[in-house]
């Protein structure tokens, strides 16, 4: 609903920077199977969100925007499409092929491995992902959002050393462990996602949109909280035709630099995170927000 958008974006609520412990994680914390959705090999894991001033991360648009992009992210990280939230198979598309020519921000709705079947082994993944909702403008159908992700802090264990991990964001090589890319956005990601409630594709049967603030102690929702919106297009790079490059400008040089800075490490303290091997990962922290626990 467009005015449910408008709402939000005109919402008062600011959200705060996150700053998460540096410490270890102790046994505690890494219990297997201790929460409904929520996969074995991320115990040691989390998401950290965060907002442009006005946007409110427990109600409204932002509420899909983390359901999206958190069961995107478990998808990728668990490879294995069983693991996204309650309703993400139903409020997204079949990715459109790639064997002909296509739109950038239509190929990539669901995560791009599930297409071609592979399931490689699931790795443990320790630390936490900090996401920030940088943009939500109103659409002509819904509305859209940009979303920042750092992964720099999202950390496996080591492949050559024993004993130690590395950030997914370095590559392991003969002189040591080194960030993966350059440019003081390393380690950063841009996504940018349009949802709709009007489209053919949305069940009669969808449920209706959550309107209980979605903030607790969970790391993953135990209800379906997408209601009757579908996603109808997403992308990490690109934006448009393949056909039309000069088009394919997503994400901008300010978009860029605009999540760089709203991390909550600065550059050099994220090129460290990437760098060499670590004894610890980083401590994963709570969930922010978080998710809700419902009784009965």
């Amino acid at each position: 609903m467009l005015r449910w958008a408008l709402l939000v974006l005109c919402g008062l609520i600011a959200a705060c920077q996150v700053k998460p412990d540096v410490e270890p994680p102790d046994s505690d914390t890494l219990r297997a199977g201790q929460y409904e959705n929520w996969p074995n090999s991320l115990d040691g894991f989390r998401f950290h969100w965060a907002a442009a001033p006005g946007i409110d991360l427990t109600t409204g648009p932002a509420v899909l925007v983390r359901a999206y992009m958190e069961s995107y992210e478990i998808a990728n990280l668990t490879f294995d499409e069983d693991n996204v939230y309650p309703g993400f198979l139903r409020a997204t598309p079949e990715n459109e092929p790639t064997d002909r020519i296509y739109s950038n921000e239509l190929v990539g709705i669901r995560p791009r491995w599930l297409d071609r079947g592979q399931h490689p082994i699931a790795l443990e993944h320790f630390g936490f992902n900090t996401d920030y909702i940088l943009e939500l403008t109103s659409t002509v159908s819904g509305f859209r959002a940009v979303i920042c992700t750092g992964s720099y802090s999202n950390f496996i264990k080591a492949t050559a050393r024993a004993d130690s991990y590395v950030s997914v964001s370095s590559l392991e090589t003969d002189r040591g462990v080194v960030p993966y890319g350059k440019g003081p956005d390393a380690g950063i990601s841009v996504r940018q996602i349009e949802f709709t409630q009007n489209d053919p594709r949305i069940p009669k049967d969808a449920p209706r949109p959550m309107t209980t603030p979605q903030e607790g102690p969970l790391p993953a929702p135990q209800q379906d909280v997408f209601g009757n919106w579908f996603v109808t297009a997403s992308s990490s790079s690109g934006w448009g035709p393949i056909t039309r490059p000069e088009l394919n400008n997503f994400p901008s040089p300010s978009q860029r630099q605009q999540c760089a800075d709203a991390m909550p490490h600065n550059e050099s303290q994220r090129i460290e995170m990437m760098t060499g091997y670590k004894n610890q990962p980083p401590f994963r922290g709570d969930a922010t927000p978080g998710w809700p626990q419902h009784v009965g």
